[in-house]
């Protein structure tokens, strides 16, 4: 009878054992999962804030271009470098589009 406790207790024991390894081993894959996901969750945050930024300088930009094409039409046709810029915009658009 007493061999069937000690190994019921050696089993209990190795289980035992077996369950904390695992336990420890899928804290620290959670633990590695969540600081990537972490990260990653910022860098994507920072590079929609710096591509909203950027949209909204090149849309200064491209207003003052067309402002600029203005400059040398007359008054009656002042929409010539609006409609410019926007030829200038909707081509490179195409064209990085195609590639």
């Amino acid at each position: 009878m007493n061999t069937k406790k000690n190994k019921s207790e050696e089993n209990s024991s190795w289980k035992d054992l077996t369950q904390f390894f695992v336990a420890n081993v899928l804290a620290k894959v959670g633990d590695s999962v969540s600081a990537k996901i972490q990260k990653w969750f910022n860098d994507v945050k920072r590079r929609t804030f710096g591509a909203l930024l950027l949209l909204i300088g090149l849309i200064f930009v491209l207003i003052c271009v067309a402002l600029y094409v203005n400059t040398f039409v007359s008054e009656e046709a002042s929409w010539i470098g609006y409609g410019f810029v926007g030829l200038l915009v909707l081509s490179v658009g195409y064209f990085l589009s195609k590639k």
